[in-house]
């Protein structure tokens, strides 16, 4: 029967008992005690008692009876003035809670638990953003960061932003990892292996004290202290995560750096350079007239405009030195396998265009077997021809002269389409090649004042020719004459070469002594045609032979010649005396060469040395190049000319991304063991049920409570006085976060023994 708190209230005092018309309690429910009486208020919960009961209800009965029945208790003491005596009174009130399961007026049985709870942001955010992090330095390091940057200047137009962006990314790297370990690690303090031994190593784990260099700088000073780890694995190994991804942030900063450059733009490009119907519109001549003269004032031969030499993507473009920086030049003495030569603007460009596709490679020879023109007379067919030349200078103002052959086969045609046969291999070998083959003897005569001023002269030879002959023998009273044998004429030559070395009785009666001789072969190839350039690399690809546009053969219109078929004429100049043609080209391949200049003597001049087989290779190199610079760019440097391309688009100056001095592989490496080791750990324990978010401050609150009688009179768990390595009672304290009330159907999260895993499927309180 529902009664209300007042009609169920029976007081007890020393034996007396006041009905309810009698009721001590005012309207407000205030207990009103006589006046030689003092009051104890005290409140707690006890069993459900009957409302006529008349015993006296105490602390000790309320044991077993139901946690959710409550009652008001309080307690009396008379003070009597005459005997001294007191009396106790009980007060209890059973009136039910109003939302109790059991329905009005009935008692609670059992207590509500709770199940544990998953916590999906920090888990989801440790599996999604080390990846992705990682991954975007990898796409950062391998597609946006332009290799040799000083070199190549061509970079993505958005790479400025990309260099922000990391930085900003940087600064919540560190933070995201922290935020998704720290929900990891509240779920392995639950987990048999990875639990801790007590409540020190616990302690360890506050505030992730893992996760920077206070909480690993105290870990240290711990252990030296206490000569061992006080931490156990699982700190280690979040602290060995966290250090992962704190050295590879600064670190991967080092790895890029930014570089003046160019970026690309949608625009079409100015440029200089022959077109595919422009190519042959040459006058007579045109290209050895012009690059004769850059020989001669020995003019580098480098790409105008931004100056790019494209080259096939397997090329390895800093194996060549000539192709380390821009602008690049044509090489000197280094092989040229497979270059692209495409029109240039003043900034590099980008887009598909005609252009020539060349390569050479010239070496000296050093064994007559190596020649497959010169010498070799009879083998040669239709396209194969020996010239041969006498080269000096008058033999009274110089001291040298020369007779040289020059043995070409050429097998390229710009005029008919070849097809689309390969000429050149990915091995860097040129296969079905034009061949360029150079042999020259030098003879020392006497120079003007020979004997009043003698020259200290170096007759020596670097690299000679073996087994190939010469146009003079020494007689048996030690002159020279010519060598009849190496002219005759017979079925090893075709046709007499001894009237291009028409040397007088004086000139041989003046010869000092011959040197051995030297030589030079170069195998070359070409081909015009259409290629996709990539500014990005300075490569081109998606070649397909083309050949140029045929002329009509009107006013003075003259078709170019294939690369290389100038190059004899450029070398050996032609002069024209009085009496004969006499070549004299034999001073150009000092001077080509920027070799130094003969000695000056009175009136007359000089050398004072052979010229060496390097510096004709140097020359014969240089020749091809100015070759090449006037079939393509006419030699010119300047815009005067310049068009607007319908294909390729231009770039402007801006920063591009560029290695740093630290290798990007580096913060690679330790990305990817961050990024694994927070996706392994978020999957297998991020998504289960644990008591707390993470372990934080409430947690250590709440465990304390429970632990109160452990703590107590423990003067180093609550003094001020130890440390917490010093505080050897927390190590009496289990340290695994578990359930405290095992065997039971609600359970309670607390610090418990080793044994008591916390079952994740059980409701908890």
């Amino acid at each position: 029967m529902k009664t209300s708190w007042i009609n169920n209230l029976i007081v007890v005092v020393a034996g007396r008992t006041w009905s309810h018309s009698q009721n001590p309690l005012t309207a407000n429910n205030t207990l009103k005690a006589p006046k030689n009486l003092s009051w104890t208020v005290s409140t707690g919960i006890i069993g459900a008692m009957p409302s006529c009961s008349t015993s006296l209800a105490k602390d000790s009965e309320a044991p077993n009876q139901s946690s959710k029945q409550r009652l008001g208790r309080h307690s009396l003491t008379d003070k009597g003035a005459n005997d001294g005596s007191s009396s106790s009174v009980a007060i209890i009130s059973s009136e039910p809670k109003s939302d109790s399961p059991a329905g009005p007026g009935q008692p609670d049985e059992s207590p509500q638990g709770y199940p544990l709870r998953r916590f999906y942001l920090r888990s989801v955010l440790l599996v999604l953003v080390p990846p992705a992090i990682t991954a975007y330095f990898c796409v950062i390091e391998w597609a946006v960061i332009t290799r040799n940057a000083e070199s190549n200047q061509y970079g993505h137009r958005t790479a400025l932003w990309v260099y922000y962006s990391w930085f900003i990314i940087g600064v919540f790297g560190l933070g995201i990892s922290k935020f998704g370990l720290a929900g990891v690690e509240a779920v392995m303090l639950q987990d048999r292996h990875w639990q801790v031994n007590d409540a020190m190593v616990l302690l360890m784990h506050s505030g992730q004290s893992w996760s920077g260099f206070s909480g690993w700088t105290e870990c240290l000073q711990m252990s030296i202290t206490q000569k061992r780890s006080v931490p156990q694995r699982l700190w280690y190994l979040l602290a060995f995560i966290s250090l992962m991804i704190t050295i590879a942030l600064p670190i991967s900063g080092l790895s890029m750096e930014l570089f003046d450059g160019f970026v690309h733009t949608n625009e079409r490009a100015t440029v200089i350079g022959h077109t595919k119907d422009s190519f042959n519109e040459r006058n007579p001549d045109q290209v050895s007239r012009r690059g004769r003269l850059m020989l001669q004032a020995s003019t580098p031969p480098v790409i105008p405009g931004a100056g790019v030499v494209y080259t096939p993507q397997y090329l390895d473009r800093s194996q060549y030195g000539y192709l380390e920086s821009f602008p690049n030049s044509l090489p000197l003495d280094e092989q040229a396998p497979e270059l692209f030569l495409a029109p240039q603007g003043e900034y590099p460009v980008a887009g598909s265009t005609w252009g020539l596709r060349l390569g050479y490679n010239c070496s000296v020879v050093t064994s007559e077997s190596e020649f497959t023109v010169v010498g070799r007379k009879p083998e040669l067919n239709s396209e194969g021809k020996v010239l041969s030349y006498t080269l000096g200078l008058s033999s009274q103002t110089f001291n040298l002269l020369a007779y040289m052959e020059v043995g070409v086969r050429k097998v390229t045609s710009y005029a008919t389409d070849q097809g689309q046969k390969e000429r050149f291999s990915h091995d860097e070998k040129l296969n079905d090649v034009d061949i360029f083959e150079y042999a020259m003897w030098q003879i020392r005569t006497k120079a003007t004042y020979e004997n009043e001023r003698p020259v200290n002269f170096n007759n020596t030879i670097a690299s000679p020719i073996s087994g190939l002959g010469g146009p003079l023998i020494k007689s048996d009273n030690g002159s020279y004459q010519v060598n009849t044998t190496f002219f005759e004429e017979g079925q090893d030559r075709l046709f007499n070469q001894r009237r291009y070395f028409n040397l007088t009785t004086e000139q041989l009666l003046d010869i000092i002594e011959p040197a051995p001789p030297i030589g030079v072969r170069c195998r070359f190839v070409s081909q015009p045609g259409v290629a996709t350039l990539d500014p990005y690399h300075s490569t081109f690809h998606s070649f397909i032979h083309t050949l140029p546009k045929p002329l009509d053969h009107k006013g003075s219109e003259y078709h170019a010649d294939p690369f290389g078929s100038t190059i004899s004429d450029m070398l050996f100049t032609a002069t024209y005396g009085a009496a004969s043609v006499k070549y004299e080209a034999y001073e150009q391949l000092f001077q080509s060469t920027n070799s130094p200049p003969p000695e000056a003597y009175s009136n007359a001049s000089r050398y004072l040395g052979f010229l060496q087989p390097h510096i004709v290779l140097q020359a014969i190199m240089r020749a091809f190049g100015t070759e090449a610079l006037q079939l393509m760019y006419d030699g010119i440097q300047g815009f005067e000319q310049a068009y607007e391309h319908e294909s390729l688009t231009a770039s402007k100056p801006g920063k591009i991304l560029g290695p740093g001095s630290v290798p990007g592989v580096f913060s690679i490496v330790l990305f990817y063991i961050w990024s694994i080791s927070c996706v392994v750990l978020g999957v297998v324990y991020g998504f289960r049920r644990r008591w707390a978010e993470t372990l934080d401050g409430y947690s250590f609150f709440r465990f304390g409570a429970d632990r109160v009688e452990d703590i107590k009179g423990r003067p180093d768990l609550v003094g001020c006085n130890k440390e917490l390595d010093q505080s050897e009672g927390l190590r009496e304290i289990p340290g695994l976060i578990g359930d405290m009330r095992v065997g039971q159907p609600i359970g309670h999260i607390g610090l418990v023994a080793r044994k008591n895993v916390a079952d994740r499927s059980k409701l908890y309180m």
